[in-house]
């Protein structure tokens, strides 16, 4: 009952507070809050306008809810970087390509799997740019060990200092990067920097 008073009192101020606004001819619009159906929901990271969507893996049963989170987040393309819990049909038939890039469960990826990944990046965001606002999906199983850790690689590679890019991945997704991930995300060498010091 009480719970019901004060959605009524809740009620009546925003009408109260909205009628105040007509009447001072400026219209604040009401702000709708996104309820993610997935039970574990996906953290976005931003880095200069490109944008990475981190989430667990889906199962066959609720990959449907996947999507339409990929769909709201404006997903082209989605890495996975575990073996298939799901069939990747579904996302293809919802135009989002999906690359295969599996690596030990609490590990940390091979330069091959780093190369692969950032050419997948710098396809999706050519030039560094992202004019159409498109997101990369990254997931592993968990969502908190393999995706993270190649988002956080994908951040230095494109200019962020090693610390902050695991800062700016672990704010944004609790729990992720195990002790073993953050030492070699510590310790990365971008490809570039190790080219040069090679010429």
């Amino acid at each position: 009952m009480v719970l019901l008073m004060s959605i009524i009192a809740g009620t009546e101020k925003q009408s109260s507070f909205n009628q105040t606004n007509r009447n001072t001819q400026t219209e604040i619009p009401f702000q709708t809050i996104h309820v993610s159906k997935l039970s574990n929901p996906a953290s976005l990271v931003e880095y200069n306008g490109l944008k990475f969507l981190i989430f667990d893996s889906p199962t066959d049963d609720n990959v449907d809810n996947y999507i339409s989170e990929l769909k709201r987040y404006n997903v082209t393309d989605v890495v996975r970087c575990c073996h298939p819990s799901y069939d990747k049909k579904k996302l293809i038939n919802n135009k989002i390509a999906i690359h295969e890039l599996v690596y030990q469960d609490e590990g940390c990826p091979s330069s091959r799997i780093i190369s692969d990944f950032m050419r997948i990046v710098h396809a999706i965001f050519p030039n560094d740019q992202n004019p159409l606002g498109i997101t990369l999906g990254v997931h592993c199983l968990s969502g908190i060990g393999r995706a993270p850790t190649l988002v956080a690689i994908a951040l230095i590679e494109l200019g962020m200092e090693n610390t902050e890019a695991m800062k700016l991945v672990r704010r944004k997704r609790s729990g992720a990067i195990n002790v073993l991930q953050s030492r070699f995300i510590q310790s990365y060498v971008p490809q570039e920097k190790r080219m040069c010091n090679i010429a």
